[in-house]
C-alpha cells in the first residue's frame, strides 16, 4: 500500500515539475517576443491611431446636405473669348461659394449682404471646359450645382472644299454634284442655306443641283463659339 502511495507522490510531483518547466519557458518566450517585436508592435498602434485621428478629421469636411449649392446665372455654352464672367447667388450671406473649373478650384468669392457672388474673368482652356460650384461655410460645404460646358475656339473655325473645284464644268448626266470638305469637329456647314452632313472627324457633304450655265457656290461653317469661316466657288453647268 505504501509502495503505491509512493509511486502516486513521485508521478504527481514529475507532472508538476513539468508544468513549472513549461510555464518558465513560455514566460520566457513572452519576455523575447515583447522585446524583439514591442517597438513594431507600438508602432503599428500608434499608426492606427493616427489613420483613425486623419479619417475623423476628413469626415468634419464632407458634404453637408443641409447646405443649399448656389445658384448660376446663365453661362453661354460657348464662346470665341478666352474668359467669361461668372455670377449668382446663395440662400446665405455669410459663407463663401468655391468655383470648380475642370474639377479644379479655380477660386473663391465672398457672399456679400445680398447673398450675390460674382467671378472676373474666368480663364478658359482652348475646346470644353466644365463649370461647377459650390457653397462652403467653415468646414462644411454643399452639393454641387449641375455641371455647365462651355467650349471655348480661338479663332474660326476651318473650311477646306475638296470637291468640286474653281470654274470647275459640268455636263450631261453631272447636274448632281457633290460638295465636299473638311472642318472643324461639331461645326455647322451650309450650302447656299442648306445644311449639309457632317461626320464626327469634320469631313462633310452636300448634295448640290445645278442649273445651266454659271452656279455660284456659297459653302459656310459655323463653330460652336459662333465664329464663321464662309468660301465661294463658281461651277458651270453645260448639258
Amino acid at each position: 500500500m505504501q509502495t503505491k502511495q509512493s509511486r502516486f507522490t513521485r508521478t504527481t510531483q514529475e507532472k508538476t515539475k513539468k508544468q513549472i518547466f513549461f510555464f518558465i519557458i513560455a514566460i520566457i518566450l513572452l519576455l523575447f517576443i515583447a522585446f524583439q517585436f514591442g517597438p513594431f508592435i507600438l508602432d503599428s498602434v500608434s499608426s492606427l491611431t493616427s489613420i483613425f485621428r486623419k479619417s475623423t478629421a476628413e469626415v468634419a469636411v464632407i458634404e453637408d446636405n443641409t447646405l443649399e449649392a448656389p445658384f448660376l446665372d446663365s453661362i453661354p455654352t460657348a464662346t470665341g473669348s478666352s474668359n467669361i464672367h461668372i455670377s449668382g447667388s446663395s440662400t446665405y450671406s455669410d459663407a463663401q461659394v468655391e468655383l470648380y473649373v475642370n474639377d479644379e478650384v479655380y477660386d473663391t468669392a465672398p457672399l456679400s449682404s445680398d447673398q450675390k457672388f460674382s467671378f472676373e474673368n474666368v480663364k478658359l482652356t482652348d475646346g470644353q471646359n466644365i463649370i461647377r460650384a459650390r457653397v462652403k461655410k467653415g468646414n462644411e460645404y454643399s452639393s454641387y450645382t449641375r455641371s455647365y460646358y462651355v467650349f471655348q475656339s480661338k479663332g474660326a473655325p476651318k473650311l477646306e472644299i475638296t470637291n468640286p473645284t474653281e470654274e470647275q464644268q459640268f455636263g450631261r448626266g453631272d447636274q448632281t454634284i457633290t460638295v465636299q470638305g473638311l472642318t472643324d469637329p461639331d461645326s455647322d456647314v451650309t450650302v447656299n442655306g442648306f445644311r449639309a452632313i457632317v461626320d464626327s472627324n469634320g469631313n462633310f457633304s452636300y448634295y448640290f443641283n445645278l442649273a445651266e450655265g454659271d452656279n455660284e457656290l456659297s459653302i459656310k461653317t459655323k463653330g460652336k463659339s459662333g465664329q464663321e469661316t464662309e468660301k465661294k466657288i463658281k461651277v458651270v453647268y453645260k448639258p
